[in-house]
């Protein structure tokens, strides 16, 4: 359910469309009203890796980007992204899916490294359900509780920079519950 929820409520920053470059990555149509979404994992080894996805992005239009960095936007605590991938995503939302805090890691998990991006966002209402599935690999590298704030993606669009901020955050505890209320549990 969790997961199913992340996807669906996905708030996104509006498309870029026909600004005159190449296409934009974007978050599904349906996703703009969801708002901020934070994900707490209690218990947390630390540098363990955790993988989180199930965090759809699309195409504005056709064509393809590649992606060259995914971090946060802001961080409290060392939270790193170790590694990131995009795989197809063209089944029903927690099939076959990552979820949110998977103790594994890409390698383990048997995911290649992704950089390419080419689905095109479906119409709202539209029975496809088909886009790019994020998959984000984090680690906690300190003693505190790490939070990153906001999934920052950037990426090339026919030889431009250019950046996707998502408003997902992810919380792994420490055993110091020094963080907001994420950690109070």
């Amino acid at each position: 359910m969790r997961t199913a929820l992340a996807c669906a409520l996905l708030a996104g920053v509006p498309a870029l469309k026909g600004d005159g470059l190449g296409p934009a990555l974007v978050l599904p149509p349906g996703a703009e009203d969801a708002g901020e979404i934070t994900v707490g994992i209690m218990v947390n080894r630390l540098g363990d890796p955790y993988l989180f996805g199930n965090l759809g992005l699309c195409l504005d239009r056709g064509g393809s980007v590649t992606v060259t960095q995914v971090g946060f936007g802001e961080t409290l605590g060392r939270l790193d992204v170790d590694g990131f991938t995009f795989r197809p995503f063209h089944r029903p939302i927690d099939s076959d899916g990552i979820g949110l805090g998977d103790p594994v890691s890409m390698e383990r998990r048997g995911l290649p490294a992704n950089r390419s991006v080419s689905e095109v966002c479906q119409p709202e209402d539209s029975p496809r359900v088909e886009f790019a599935e994020l998959v984000v690999q984090v680690s906690r590298r300190t003693e505190k509780s790490a939070f990153g704030r906001g999934v920052v993606v950037t990426y090339l669009s026919d030889g431009v920079e250019r950046r996707l901020h998502i408003p997902f955050n992810i919380v792994l505890c420490g055993p110091r519950r020094d963080l907001p209320e994420e950690c109070d549990g």
